[in-house]
């Protein structure tokens, strides 16, 4: 699940839309780093907007991609979440990425996937440092999906449930694009 509903006002334009220096967008980047991986599905969760100009650009090509619509961006990203894993339909493990955070790394959803066992969620870990996707296994989706609350903060939610920490040598995982001075020292 790819979450991309915010309003990217630091930023002044959609994340999404932003490009790596090889010229994919962030957004397009991600979906191929997820397919690349395995992923049977993705959803990418964008605000009424983001579905106007999505669903008339290049992204149409990849398959196995749902674009979801959050119609209440202002109520915060956890109805974003709810609508993905609704979505997706059923309790298997699902990767949690923000649109701003533009790296999946094989080896690190790898990891990821292989320490879930025995826990409710895993998330990458950076000497000590936390990164992104977290990986959220079936007890947390349940819950998710029970809250009748759309504007839980999911990092304290998260933190109710069994997870583990996984150290990875990926630096990638720690970078989350903002402003555009970040966007601007990133490239």
């Amino acid at each position: 699940m790819i979450l991309a509903a915010g309003f990217s006002t630091r930023m002044g334009m959609p994340k999404y839309a932003l490009k790596l220096r090889d010229g994919k967008t962030f957004l397009e980047s991600l979906v191929s780093q997820y397919l690349d991986f395995g992923c049977e599905k993705i959803v990418v969760v964008l605000n009424p907007e983001g579905m106007k100009s999505v669903g008339q650009s290049f992204y149409q090509p990849f398959s196995g991609v749902e674009f979801l619509e959050n119609p209440v961006p202002e109520a915060g990203r956890f109805i974003s979440i709810k609508l993905g894993l609704k979505a997706l339909g059923d309790f298997r493990p699902v990767f949690m990425q923000n649109v701003d955070n533009p790296f999946a790394p094989g080896v690190v959803l790898e990891r990821l996937r292989k320490n879930l066992a025995g826990f409710d969620f895993v998330k990458p870990v950076y000497l000590g440092k936390g990164g992104h996707p977290v990986l959220i296994g079936p007890t947390v989706i349940g819950h998710a999906l029970m809250q009748p609350s759309v504007d839980k903060n999911f990092k304290y939610f998260l933190e109710t449930f069994h997870g583990k920490k996984v150290e990875v040598e990926e630096t990638s995982i720690l970078i989350n694009i903002n402003t555009p001075e970040e966007y601007k020292r990133f490239l």
